[in-house]
């Protein structure tokens, strides 16, 4: 087994102990769409289990560590899985509705989970770290954080030696010249070199409907709407093209109806 399949490998083990703990302490329910969401496939009721859940599996696995209960050597994993959580309680706080006040909060908080348990692996150990890193700072572009907070993303980034063309991009948006543009490739080229000259509703609805998803299909969350038996889906958004439309100035009134794009987030 190559070294990329071992790392999808555990880091699928990992969801899956997650999973399972959720689901024997923290039952979800499922039921019909509203028309108050954001996210298409699921509703508020499922929402609320969800981040309800999420919470629960951060405050178990934090006091863990905290009062010794996990062994030291599973720290840093709990301290991934915290912040898997923390981030995901975020999007899924968007894809249910909530407004840019809630999902700043849970972003900061996420933000400090970053900080707490974060360390850039590289490609190929990281598998699943880069798209953490992007949503983060599309997350903290679109709901305007202080440049202080947003800092605190891009510190570990700039400790861990990352370099990436299209968070160079993003971050260099919200910084200016306190973050020069140094990357010249993609750490996820396959997907995120087709973001490189996104300038237009057409060229952005082209990325959304042909590109996006389709190139998603190895993340772990990729079709996690249509399981209802372990219930990890938070929803499906291209952080990256709201980013890329608010830097930008696109006109995106074309895009509102767009599944993957999360439109409220740039005009909030």
């Amino acid at each position: 087994m190559d070294l990329k399949n071992r790392t999808l490998g555990f880091n699928y083990f990992m969801k899956w102990m997650r999973v399972q703990f959720n689901n024997l302490y923290f039952p979800i329910k499922d039921g019909h769409l509203t028309k108050t969401m954001r996210d298409r496939n699921k509703n508020t009721e499922y929402f609320n289990s969800f981040i309800g859940r999420q919470e629960r599996t951060i405050n178990h696995f934090t006091e863990s560590i905290i009062i010794g209960r996990a062994k030291i050597e599973r720290h840093p994993q709990l301290k991934l899985a915290i912040l898997s959580a923390h981030i995901e309680k975020t999007i899924a706080l968007y894809s249910m509705g909530e407004a840019k006040s809630s999902i700043r909060m849970a972003l900061v908080d996420s933000i400090a989970a970053f900080e707490e348990g974060f360390k850039w692996q590289g490609k190929e150990l990281g598998y699943g770290q880069y798209e953490e890193m992007l949503w983060l700072v599309c997350l903290g572009l679109l709901c305007d954080i202080p440049a202080d907070d947003f800092k605190r993303i891009t510190n570990i980034i700039k400790r861990d030696g990352v370099k990436d063309k299209l968070l160079d991009f993003i971050i260099h948006g919200k910084l200016g010249n306190e973050w020069p543009v140094t990357a010249h490739n993609y750490i996820e080229p396959s997907l995120y070199k087709n973001t490189d000259n996104l300038s237009s509703a057409i060229e952005l609805k082209h990325y959304l409907d042909k590109v996006w998803y389709k190139g998603q299909k190895d993340a772990e969350w990729h079709d996690s709407h249509l399981d209802t038996e372990v219930n990890t889906y938070f929803g499906y958004w291209a952080w990256e093209a709201a980013a890329i439309v608010k830097l930008k100035g696109v006109d995106d009134s074309s895009l509102k109806e767009q599944k993957y794009y999360p439109y409220d987030a740039v005009h909030w």
